[in-house]
């Protein structure tokens, strides 16, 4: 961790790390690794900082716990067997809200800490793709289930799925949620894991990942969607910051020029009144005018 700390360079940008990769891709899926390319921003960032991030993986977790509960209580309220429990939907609804807040109190550092490429070999994964589905075929051939599936219906999808690309875009949920110390030791941190996993991917669906290949046998995931849905979550401070800034600049020169600008709005007030009230007794007079030349006519 240490050896990260010193060798991450906040003004290094993800596209210096993608322009090297993209000259050493067509040597092996192992290029990543050499030290021509260094370590890339999403090695890095969880090093700079790691406080802020056991609290984004603790808010993650309660923000999934909260859409799961939410979305079984939805599930229940649908059944006409099972009586509607609003109260519990509405105090889902809520707590969801509230870890949402809390998540935007988590103020973020004005470097870079959350950016970066992570580095796959799609021949990797399609081999254990194909693993996948020898297993599941000799499963079905012994009626067997070789593996349990979470029951989640996006997870499901992915963790199912033989395109090359969705498999991609799971891995780098699954491999983003690691760097913030989540894991899948134990079967209760299984389901913890992929009770987040289900959260991100319904936040934005798998192929709204941006997906970008350079070379041959390795691609390159860009974070970019995700960084930017985290940035959603837990909002940008700077935005406030000067929100509050300008407010107090708008407050303090009102009062500056409050004694000089309640003459001057007076005087104003009062020309415009008496211009409003030299309009309407003109309009009046046109009125009546109009009005003697229709009865002369009338009578003719």
């Amino acid at each position: 961790m240490q050896e990260i700390r010193s060798d991450y360079d906040p003004s290094s940008s993800s596209s210096s790390s993608s322009s090297s990769s993209s000259s050493n891709s067509s040597n092996s899926s192992c290029s990543s690794s050499k030290p021509a390319l260094g370590p890339t921003d999403i090695l890095s960032f969880a090093a700079v900082e790691p406080q802020r991030f056991v609290q984004r993986r603790e808010l993650l977790l309660k923000a999934a716990a909260a859409a799961a509960a939410a979305a079984a209580t939805k599930a229940a309220a649908a059944a006409p067997a099972k009586n509607i429990n609003t109260a519990a939907a509405a105090a889902a609804a809520e707590s969801q809200q509230q870890l949402l807040l809390d998540l935007k109190d988590i103020r973020r550092r004005r470097r870079r800490t959350f950016l970066g490429d992570v580095f796959l070999c799609p021949s990797v994964v399609y081999r254990q793709q194909q693993d996948d589905r020898k297993k599941l075929e000799a499963a079905a051939m012994q009626d067997a289930d070789p593996e349990p599936l979470p029951q989640k219906g996006v997870l499901r999808r992915l963790l199912q799925s033989w395109s090359t690309e969705e498999r991609l875009q799971l891995l780098l949920v699954h491999s983003v949620l690691h760097l913030i110390g989540f894991t899948h030791d134990t079967p209760q941190q299984t389901e913890q894991m992929r009770e987040v996993e289900e959260f991100l991917c319904c936040l934005n669906p798998p192929r709204q990942f941006k997906l970008h290949v350079a070379g041959v046998g390795l691609d390159i995931v860009s974070i970019e969607r995700l960084r930017t849905t985290l940035g959603r979550l837990h909002a940008a401070d700077t935005a406030a910051a000067a929100a509050a800034a300008s407010a107090s600049g708008a407050a303090a020169a009102a009062r500056g020029k409050d004694s000089s600008s309640s003459s001057s709005s007076s005087r104003a007030a009062a020309a415009a009144g008496a211009a409003q009230q030299q309009q309407q007794q003109q309009q009046q007079q046109q009125q009546q005018q109009q009005q003697l030349l229709l009865n002369k006519k009338q009578q003719h």
